[in-house]
Formats: C-alpha cells, structure tokens, sequence
C-alpha cells in the first residue's frame, strides 16, 4: 500500500501545501479542518521548525485524530 505524504511549507497566516491533488494554501484558521482531512485520509505531513510559526499546525495536527 502506498502511503501519501503533504509536504508544508509554515508562514505566519498560513500554510502552503503540496499533496497528492497539488498545491493549496491554507489559512491558520482552517487548519483544524485541514488536520481532520488528513488524518481522516490517514496520510502523513512533512513540514520544518519556523520560528514558532509550526505551533498552530503542530497543535492542530497533535489533537486531530491522525495516527503518529
């Protein structure tokens, strides 16, 4: 089985993501719904340390129900 991986690229108001439908940019305040879909997928999220401005998307991401 083939596992899909969202490469994320942090700002401070919002996401830039590149997935197996392409590119989205995502707005801080959908990312609950952004971590839902993607644990729902059961996919996995790739993204670096940028000065504090991962904290929303790493919060969003740890209580979603995706596995770790």
């Amino acid at each position: 089985m083939m596992e899909n991986v969202f490469g994320v690229d942090v700002a401070k108001s919002w996401i830039d993501v590149v997935g197996p439908d392409g590119h989205e940019r995502v707005g801080n305040e959908d990312l609950k719904a952004f971590a839902k879909r993607v644990a729902k997928q059961g996919e996995r999220v790739a993204f670096e340390a940028s000065g504090g401005y991962e904290t929303p998307l790493q919060m969003a991401l740890a209580t979603s129900d995706r596995r770790r």
